[in-house]
């Protein structure tokens, strides 16, 4: 049983705050231990429940390395560099596939909730509003790789289970609103995670991979209606639709995820005026 690991920060144990998230940030280092924590449980878990190979990609930020390599479990291997956003270079030949320390979508209460960037106000694919767990999922599931363990707070636990009824979830906080929960002590959020993932391994030939099959509409809405004109402009088969929201007819999930990468980049480019 080979299980790949897409791991984030926002949705580790005892972490709420945008100071806990950045690099060189007044808690960044102490919830890299958090985020190694929660990881090495999910590790455990997933070998006491057969794993034979576990690889997780160190998904936070475009540029950073959250995972401390120092502290990590050496039952795993990590992918590392620069940028890492969900995944890369993914292959189909993993059994199962973890979400460690999600967060949910944005405009939802969950605890640090968005999608990429804050310039991104909502995306919806088919009409559905999504997160970047929904993506990686789907991504995943494009490759016959179903995901079956997500940890994180309660309300990632229910978007994730609202579009994978089978999946395990480990809910280290109750979110009260986007910057507050109510944590579990680490010494708890341990065994929780462990016993969850060792679940997720055992079951993962039961659990149906979940995708996006194509064609599938996807729908950007922007806070800056600037970005949104320009980049209709400048990018083929990408279209305004309304105020500031950007339309595109993705092939499947992996052209889902390019497009809104794309988004991503240029959202970010210091040649469109932020106004």
């Amino acid at each position: 049983m080979r299980v790949v690991m897409s791991v984030d920060i926002e949705g580790a144990t005892g972490v709420v705050s945008n100071k806990e998230t950045s690099e060189g940030a007044f808690d960044y280092e102490r919830a890299r231990r958090y985020l190694t924590h929660d990881v090495n449980a999910a590790i455990e878990g997933a070998v006491e429940g057969g794993a034979t190979r576990i690889v997780l990609h160190d998904t936070h930020g475009l540029n950073y390395r959250s995972i401390l390599l120092e502290e990590l479990n050496p039952a795993a291997e990590v992918v590392r560099g620069t940028p890492i956003l969900f995944f890369e270079d993914l292959r189909p030949e993993f059994d199962a596939c973890f979400l460690v320390a999600a967060h949910s979508s944005p405009g939802t209460p969950g605890v640090l909730s968005h999608l990429y960037t804050s310039a991104f106000r909502e995306v919806r694919v088919n009409g559905v509003p999504v997160g970047e767990g929904q993506v990686t999922a789907a991504m995943a599931g494009q490759l016959g790789i179903p995901t079956v363990l997500v940890t994180g707070d309660d309300v990632v636990a229910r978007e994730m289970r609202s579009v994978i009824p089978e999946i395990e979830v480990a809910e280290v906080k109750r979110a009260i609103h986007r910057y507050a929960a109510a944590c579990l002590p680490l010494e708890k959020t341990g065994p929780l995670i462990r016993a969850a993932a060792k679940r997720a391994v055992q079951k993962a030939r039961q659990v149906r991979p979940f995708t996006y099959r194509g064609p599938a509409d996807v729908e950007l809405d922007l806070h800056n209606p600037y970005y949104a004109a320009a980049i209709a402009r400048l990018v083929p088969g990408v279209s305004a639709k309304g105020w500031a929201t950007l339309h595109y007819r993705a092939s499947d999930a992996m052209d889902v995820y390019r497009f809104l990468t794309l988004g991503l980049y240029l959202v970010s480019s210091p040649l469109l005026p932020n106004w």
